[in-house]
């Protein structure tokens, strides 16, 4: 009994792997094919929303962590377009 316990412990974290992996591997074939920038553009977010709760481990963590954290990632980015732009701006 303890060792189909132990089994099935240490194969579900691969199968979430597996399942980003194909989801990845989905949205970039959807992505290669397809001309719509929007659609682009969605699917980059969807694969930066697997990466992040996925290999990020952010899914098993706090939500107030995880605004921790976009909100990191948002204000850093507008920081750096800011920058481009004004130096876009200056030429």
């Amino acid at each position: 009994m303890s060792e189909t316990t132990a089994t099935t412990a240490v194969e579900k974290p691969y199968a979430r792997y597996m399942k980003a992996w194909a989801a990845l591997l989905t949205l970039t074939i959807i992505m290669v094919f397809v001309s719509s920038p929007v659609i682009i553009v969605l699917g980059i977010l969807a694969k930066v929303s697997i990466i992040a709760a996925v290999f990020m481990h952010l899914k098993d963590e706090t939500f107030d962590f995880v605004l921790i954290i976009a909100f990191s990632i948002v204000f850093f980015a507008a920081l750096l377009f800011g920058l481009i732009a004004v130096d876009g701006m200056a030429m």
